[in-house]
């Protein structure tokens, strides 16, 4: 989805719903390392303020009328760039952080997925990380367009539980600034755009 599409998203969303967009957090160093990050507060590179700058242009014409942001400083930094000049604050929840990762924070990707099952177990399992997100959607008001900067692990995660992929978490890629928007309808939310997932594996299908 491009940027007119997006802007169009939002636009009819105003119109007739209430519309949370997601933001994956700019790039860190440890994401070009391929670190684990989880809960640990690495901040955006350079690279990654010029991403938030990049989207803060796509969406300039997107209105928000609330903006939120885990207390995590790479995204909160996100959040703010996007919005600077908006007149809008960014407030901060830590239920919208990345997987807890525990003792995995700070290694290499690469390690992890050649560990054991049980040794894989000892980060927040999905369904902890989805209860604190839909608690956190649960109690954001009506009729309002709202932009929320958080973490590839859970944005990806709320996408594989809305669709009902039967994939692997780490089977869908999603980029840094990746863009997720969703709509509540009567007691569900449901997908309404998306930009920057990308399949890992062929038989992962992304409609």
């Amino acid at each position: 989805m491009g940027k007119l599409s997006l802007i169009f998203l939002i636009f009819v969303a105003a119109v007739e719903a209430s519309t949370v967009t997601f933001v994956r957090h700019g790039q860190t160093d440890w994401n070009v390392e391929d670190r684990i990050q989880g809960h640990s507060d690495i901040p955006l590179n350079e690279c990654g303020r010029s991403q938030a700058k990049e989207l803060a242009e796509e969406l300039k014409d997107c209105h928000f009328d609330l903006v939120y942001s885990s207390d995590l400083s790479r995204a909160h930094e996100t959040a703010r760039i996007i919005v600077e000049g908006r007149g809008l604050s960014v407030q901060t929840d830590q239920r919208l952080r990345e997987r807890d990762c525990g003792v995995w924070e700070g290694r290499f990707s690469k390690e992890y997925f050649e560990a054991s099952f049980e040794e894989q177990q000892k980060t927040e399992q999905n369904p902890s990380l989805l209860a604190r997100m839909y608690e956190f959607l649960g109690e954001l008001p009506e009729d309002k367009q709202i932009l929320i900067a958080a973490h590839g692990g859970i944005i990806r995660c709320l996408l594989i539980n809305i669709k009902g992929y039967n994939v692997l978490d780490h089977e869908i890629g999603i980029k840094n600034c990746a863009t997720l928007q969703i709509e509540k309808r009567g007691e569900e939310w449901v997908i309404v755009g998306m930009e920057g997932f990308y399949p890992r594996k062929p038989h992962v299908k992304l409609d």
